[in-house]
């Protein structure tokens, strides 16, 4: 990837609204912080607790571009035509405004013929309820079936999509970019850092504290939602092997973990600027935030380190362990149908 590579950031909203454990105080702090560091573009869905809620009341929708989300499978409803054209108007209804930019379908729904979700999206797209249609954690086979509906009955084609990417879950490189760049869909990379394992140390996983003071974060709370979604995920023998050579890798090249991580992603990996590729980065307070995007702003990593990051994958065998994304390593099974 060339040096001047500027993958475009957005801020993701998930843990807004209840999901990540903020004040609705905190939340208006953080999202100014945002708006301060040059950041215009949020990731926002459905599914996120109150976050469109919120998002209204603080009027995101003057300062900031919104992508949305229906819940598709995640929903203990499902995505028939009624119920998309319904939770469409209660997302703008909470947001504030009359359209987002990309509104996709959060996951796939087999309850549901595609061609009859498809529809009701075409047919938001044409009352201008959305500008771009986007699949999030969708297969390429799925993808594919969307395409080929899509054409056949002249509903709007997918220009984006949104999966699980990282240094350590890079099932996408070989199972979906190919298809993604034969259609010219921009990619979306959610879980920059793994839900934060990247930040920790495998001690941190394997034996969290039961009073939370390891620094392991959601790692160490056992009702934590995100933490057992997480968990499930990564907290496994080859990614803790990874996880081990990467914080190595980390003091060596003087940085944080968290940073080795998001510099990997934006200038080392697949993601392209000349696509449309982008970042969706969180953070748990305005110091994080901060730090991501300083971090980013020292551009490259060097030849060695970068290298050390992108061995991981094959030298550690991940491709037999890592998630496609976190519908299929976790969210089909646990929430498919059935609500989150």
């Amino acid at each position: 990837m060339a040096a001047t590579n500027k993958i475009k950031i957005l801020f993701g909203t998930s843990l807004f609204g209840g999901l990540g454990g903020f004040t609705f105080d905190e939340a208006v702090e953080q999202l100014a912080e945002v708006e301060k560091l040059g950041i215009t573009h949020l990731d926002g869905a459905y599914g996120y607790g109150a976050s469109e809620a919120w998002l209204g009341k603080m009027d995101a929708g003057s300062r900031f571009t919104i992508d949305s989300k229906h819940p598709g499978g995640l929903s203990a409803e499902p995505a028939t035509k009624e119920n998309v054209l319904e939770k469409m108007e209660e997302s703008l209804r909470n947001l504030g405004v009359d359209q987002v930019n990309i509104y996709y379908l959060h996951a796939p729904d087999a309850r549901v013929p595609l061609k009859e979700t498809l529809s009701a999206i075409n047919d938001l797209h044409k009352a201008g309820k959305f500008t771009h249609f986007g699949l999030s954690q969708f297969s390429a086979a799925e993808i594919e079936q969307v395409i080929t509906i899509a054409k056949e009955n002249n509903y709007i084609l997918p220009t984006f999509a949104q999966s699980n990417y990282n240094a350590i879950t890079r099932r996408a490189e070989k199972e979906v970019f190919p298809l993604l760049r034969q259609h010219g869909i921009a990619f979306y990379a959610y879980s920059p850092i793994a839900g934060g394992f990247l930040a920790k140390s495998p001690e941190q996983i394997k034996q969290p504290s039961s009073d939370g003071d390891s620094g392991a974060g959601r790692w160490n709370s056992p009702d934590n939602v995100l933490g057992t979604v997480y968990g499930t995920l990564y907290n496994k023998p080859a990614m803790l092997s990874a996880l081990e050579a990467f914080n190595v890798t980390a003091r060596d090249a003087g940085i944080s973990r968290a940073e080795l991580a998001y510099r990997w992603i934006a200038y080392h990996s697949i993601l392209s600027e000349e696509v449309g590729d982008g970042i969706v980065l969180g953070a748990r307070n305005v110091g994080q935030l901060r730090a991501t995007v300083e971090g980013l702003k020292r551009g490259p990593l060097s030849e060695e380190v970068a290298g050390r990051v992108s061995g991981l994958w094959e030298e550690n065998g991940l491709e037999g362990v890592a998630p496609l994304d976190n519908w299929d390593g976790f969210a089909k099974e646990a929430f498919g149908g059935k609500g989150y």
